[in-house]
C-alpha cells in the first residue's frame, strides 16, 4: 500500500524586463507556486489496544487494568522489533439515575513494527486480555524525511522551469527570487478501525 508525499513551493519573484526594471516592484513582482509528489510505500504497521475494566470501586478497576497491562508488557519483553508505548490512562465513574454504581478504568497500548506478520501474531495473543482499538499502516519518520529531501530538489526544478516560462512569456530578461516558502505535507496514515478484528479476533464465551 502506498501513500502520497507532497511538496509545495510558494515564491515571489521579480521579473526584469530591462536592466532598470528590477526596481519597479509594482510592475514586476509575480507570485509563483510549484508542487511535486511521490508515492511512498508504507513501512510501519501500527496497532492500538486497550485494557479496560469496570468494577465497584476505582481501586479495583485500576488494579485490574494495571495487571492486564503488566501482562501485555511482559509478553512483549525481549522483542526489540516491536516498539511499544502506553497511552491515555483514564478512570471515571459509571452512573445510573445520577448515582455512581461503579468505576471504569482503561489504558491504551500503542505498538508499531516493520515486521507486519510478527506484530499481527502478537496482537492475536494480546487480545486474550486487551481489545484492539485501531490498526493502520504508516510511513516511518526516516522514510518520510528521505522522501521529502528528494522531493524538494524536484519541486525546485519545477519552480525554476515555471519561472523561466513566465519570464519568456512576458519578455523578461531575468528573474530574481524575493521570498520562498517550502511546505511538505506528511502522507496520511491508512487507518482501519474495528470493533472485532476478523483476522485476529479472540472468541468471547
Amino acid at each position: 500500500m502506498n501513500t502520497i508525499c507532497l511538496i509545495f513551493i510558494f515564491s515571489t519573484v521579480i521579473l526584469s524586463t530591462s536592466a532598470f526594471a528590477a526596481d519597479e516592484l509594482n510592475y514586476n513582482l509575480i507570485q509563483l507556486s510549484a508542487q511535486t509528489e511521490k508515492q511512498v510505500e508504507n513501512d510501519l504497521f501500527v496497532v492500538t489496544l486497550s485494557a479496560m475494566a469496570e468494577m465497584g470501586n476505582s481501586k479495583d478497576a485500576a488494579q485490574l487494568v494495571n495487571a492486564d497491562m503488566a501482562w501485555a508488557i511482559d509478553l512483549l519483553e525481549d522483542k526489540p522489533e516491536i516498539k511499544r508505548q502506553t497511552l491515555n490512562y483514564q478512570t471515571h465513574p459509571v452512573y445510573k439515575n445520577k448515582t455512581i454504581i461503579g468505576w471504569n478504568a482503561r489504558q491504551q497500548l500503542r505498538l508499531e513494527s516493520r515486521k507486519i506478520e510478527r506484530l499481527s501474531e502478537l496482537v492475536g495473543m494480546l487480545q486474550e486480555k486487551l481489545t484492539v482499538i485501531s490498526m493502520q499502516f504508516e510511513v516511518s519518520t526516516e522514510k518520510q524525511n528521505n522522501a521529502v529531501k528528494a522531493l524538494i530538489g524536484s519541486a525546485l526544478d519545477e519552480f525554476k522551469s515555471k519561472a523561466r516560462l513566465v519570464a519568456t512569456a512576458i519578455g523578461a530578461v531575468d528573474y530574481r527570487i524575493v521570498s520562498i516558502s517550502i511546505r511538505d505535507t506528511p502522507p496520511p496514515a491508512a487507518r482501519f478501525r474495528t470493533a472485532t478484528m476478523e483476522a485476529m479476533s479472540s472468541v468471547e464465551a
